[in-house]
């Protein structure tokens, strides 16, 4: 049986979430918005949890074209 635990939130964020994806054959990146909550466990552990702003429904991720990479990082000319 998991036991409840009490958290206590102590700051929200904003942030974002990069999400590799494809449109077709071309490498794309979605950037979704984010909440980032952070607290701590009534026994002092920290915690932190990102989530999605908004329902996929609700809005439409923004689509960012990506060069191809190669296995080192660079990118392919």
């Amino acid at each position: 049986m998991i036991r409840p635990l009490t958290i206590t939130i102590d700051r929200v964020t904003l942030g974002f979430a990069v999400m590799p994806a494809t449109t077709g054959t071309t490498a794309v990146v979605d950037v979704l918005p984010t909440y980032v909550f952070s607290g701590r466990t009534s026994s002092g552990g920290t915690v932190t949890q990102t989530l999605v702003a908004v329902q996929a429904t609700v809005a439409t991720p923004k689509t960012v074209p990506v060069a191809p990479m190669t296995a080192g990082g660079a990118p392919v000319t």
